[in-house]
């Protein structure tokens, strides 16, 4: 239910559900498919406490997620899954080594990167590409980013919301490192993606159009980028809430751009 609320959008919905969820689960330390729910619901709660920014909490809930997948050996994808969840919480809170150290446990763990994980693997990967990019080694971020992407295409069944944001994320590396003409052909692939699978006033368009708005700036092309701001960050701050660090960052460049003469 939890993951079915975040793709539509219901980011409150959804932490309520996970809530109960993890309350329910943790009064049950069997294993079985008792563990794989606890697990599960830890990994998730994990992840919309990261989209809220609570950072602390984020780590505490996959390195729950941790214990339980080794505890009960619940195979290599579960632990790289509280792996992953942990490099995540790790990059937004600038503990860079910690990062690459935990997705390359998570890669680890996977095994080779186009067995059954493959999709996993590409997330990891994906990962590993953002990480490097909030370190401003953007050459090193491009390769991951492009081998993430990869991987996910040569699936069978690609998740259509992954790969637009793996596409995404390749732009913004291509863009901080001066392709500007690129990063716009890979937004609008990623964009036409998002919107056939999401609907256009979805958070992940949203954060989409700030990215392509920063991008239209550095083109110069000011009036859109104004008009691409305008889209975005209502939305952004409706989900994220005004003080979210992404909706901070999104301000802070919309203000540099209103700055300037339109």
């Amino acid at each position: 239910m939890s993951s079915a609320l975040i793709e539509l959008g219901r980011y409150d919905d959804a932490r309520r559900h996970a809530e109960d969820a993890v309350a329910i689960v943790s009064a049950n330390h069997a294993g079985g498919d008792h563990a794989r729910l606890r697990h599960q619901a830890f990994v998730l709660f994990g992840h919309l406490q990261v989209l809220r920014a609570d950072y602390r909490d984020a780590r505490t809930s996959f390195s729950r997620a941790l214990r339980v997948a080794k505890r009960h050996d619940l195979g290599p994808a579960a632990t790289a899954r509280a792996l992953n969840g942990l490099g995540v919480v790790s990059k937004y809170t600038g503990r860079w080594a910690s990062g690459a150290r935990y997705y390359r446990l998570a890669l680890r763990a996977i095994g080779p990167v186009a067995g059954p994980h493959a999709g996993l693997a590409a997330t990891v990967l994906h990962n590993l590409g953002g990480l490097e990019h909030a370190r401003g080694r953007f050459v090193l971020a491009e390769r991951w980013a492009r081998r993430g992407l990869k991987l996910r295409e040569q699936q069978t069944t690609p998740s259509t919301v992954e790969k637009a944001t793996d596409l995404a994320a390749l732009a913004a590396i291509v863009h901080a490192r001066g392709d500007l003409g690129e990063a716009a052909r890979l937004y609008r692939r990623a964009s036409t993606l998002l919107r056939r699978r999401l609907g256009a006033d979805h958070f992940e368009i949203a954060f989409n159009l700030g990215q392509m708005a920063a991008l239209e700036h550095s083109r110069g092309r000011l009036v859109e980028s104004r008009r691409l701001y305008r889209r975005a960050l209502p939305r952004l701050e409706s989900v994220l809430g005004r003080e979210h660090p992404v909706v901070a960052r999104v301000k802070a460049n919309f203000a540099e751009l209103r700055a300037e003469k339109v």
